[in-house]
């Protein structure tokens, strides 16, 4: 997990770790022939999702930042100033 440089951090590193861990716990598995193979593919996967998460999260954001201007039409933005006198009554 750490051989990935600027992909996953090291705390996320440690995270995907402990998902491994906690997920063995909980859903205990049958017959591995191989617990190295298996163990590797596990926190491989889940590291890929990990990252694809942080994309999408990446990608929405933008989008919602760019569409945040937009979000108030004129009416909106007049009310406003009628709204924080309000407010201050």
């Amino acid at each position: 997990m750490l051989g990935l440089p600027g992909r996953l951090s090291p705390s996320h590193a440690e995270d995907v770790q402990q998902e491994v861990f906690l997920r063995l716990l909980e859903r205990p598995v049958g017959q591995i022939a191989s617990w190295p193979a298996y163990l590797t593919t596990l926190a491989v996967r889940m590291a890929i999702d990990r990252l694809r998460n942080r994309q999408r999260w990446r990608r929405l954001l933008t989008m919602w930042r760019a569409a945040a201007p937009a979000a108030f039409d004129s009416t909106e933005r007049a009310s406003i100033p009628r709204i924080y006198r309000f407010i201050a009554k």
